[in-house]
C-alpha cells in the first residue's frame, strides 16, 4: 500500500493527519457555525413564512373589508331610496290633503256666497215688492183723491206719474 501512495505522491501519514484534521474542522464547524446559522436560517424562514402569513391574511381582511364596504354602501343608499320615497309619499299626502282642504274650503266659502246671494236676493225682492205696493197705494190714493176731488183725467194723472 505504501507503494500505492507513493505512485502518486501522497505521504499515507500526512494524509491520516489531514483526515483527523478535517474531521476535528467540520465538527468544529458544525458544532460551532452550522448550527447557529441553520437556527439563524430555520428562524428567519419562520419569520417570512409568519409575514407572508400576516400579508395574506391582511388581504383577506382587506377584501372581507371592501365588501363590508360595498354592502354597507349599498344599504346606506337603498335607505337614502326608501327615506325619499316616505318623504314624496308623505309630501304627496299632504298635497292631497291640501287640495282636499281648499276644494271643502271653496265648496263652503261657495255655499256660503250661494245662501248670501239667495238671502239678498230674497230681501231685494221683498224691498221691491214692498215698494211697489207702496207705490201702488199711493198711486191709487191720488188717484182716487182726484176722482173724488172732481179733477178726473185717470189717465192723465198714470201719463204723469211714469213720465210719458
Amino acid at each position: 500500500m505504501d507503494s500505492f501512495f507513493q505512485n502518486f505522491g501522497i505521504d499515507w501519514k500526512l494524509l491520516i493527519i489531514q483526515i483527523i484534521n478535517f474531521g476535528f474542522l467540520l465538527y468544529i464547524l458544525k458544532r460551532f457555525l452550522y448550527k447557529p446559522i441553520l437556527g439563524v436560517l430555520d428562524h428567519r424562514q419562520n419569520q417570512v413564512k409568519k409575514n407572508l402569513d400576516s400579508a395574506e391574511e391582511m388581504k383577506k381582511e382587506l377584501a372581507t373589508f371592501h365588501l363590508q364596504r360595498e354592502d354597507d354602501s349599498r344599504l346606506a343608499h337603498l335607505e337614502v331610496e326608501k327615506a325619499l320615497k316616505v318623504a314624496s309619499e308623505h309630501a304627496a299626502a299632504i298635497e292631497a290633503k291640501a287640495i282636499e282642504d281648499a276644494k271643502t274650503s271653496s265648496a263652503h266659502i261657495l255655499d256660503q256666497a250661494r245662501q248670501l246671494i239667495y238671502t239678498e236676493k230674497a230681501r231685494i225682492i221683498q224691498d221691491a215688492k214692498k215698494e211697489i205696493i207702496e207705490t201702488v197705494i199711493l198711486a191709487t190714493e191720488k188717484l182716487l183723491s182726484r176722482e173724488i176731488n172732481g179733477k178726473g183725467g185717470a189717465e192723465e194723472y198714470i201719463k204723469q206719474s211714469l213720465g210719458k
